[in-house]
């Protein structure tokens, strides 16, 4: 019986951080666009959420969506997933965080 190896495999599973270093607390917290599904629900400033095995899809791009809790606006914060590809096809990383910064920006990093 032949079995595929990690390397060759359509997709890997990574830990998935959604992290809030902005000074807003943020209510349905999520990506879209994407072929990916991590939920951060609600996350106040400084704190943190993570989903362990996530199915990674190697979308190109996705986009945050959150709304702010206390004026309940909605936004949309479009990220790069190009670099963070690029790590876990080669083998150099297994967590994927989304840091949101503010309303209109926010970072993606492969550790």
């Amino acid at each position: 019986m032949l079995r595929a190896s990690c390397a060759s495999a359509a997709y890997r599973t990574v830990v998935f951080t959604f992290e809030n270093k902005s000074e807003h607390r943020l209510n349905w917290v999520s990506i879209q666009g994407a072929k990916i599904n991590p939920i951060g629900g609600v996350l106040s400033p400084g704190v943190f959420k993570t989903t362990v095995d996530q199915v990674w899809r190697y979308d190109p791009s996705a986009i945050v969506t959150f709304i702010d809790f206390e004026t309940r606006e909605p936004y949309r914060v479009p990220i790069s997933f190009e670099e963070v590809n690029t790590r876990i096809r080669a083998g150099q990383c297994r967590r994927v965080v989304v840091t949101i910064f503010d309303y209109d920006r926010a970072t993606v990093r492969c550790e």
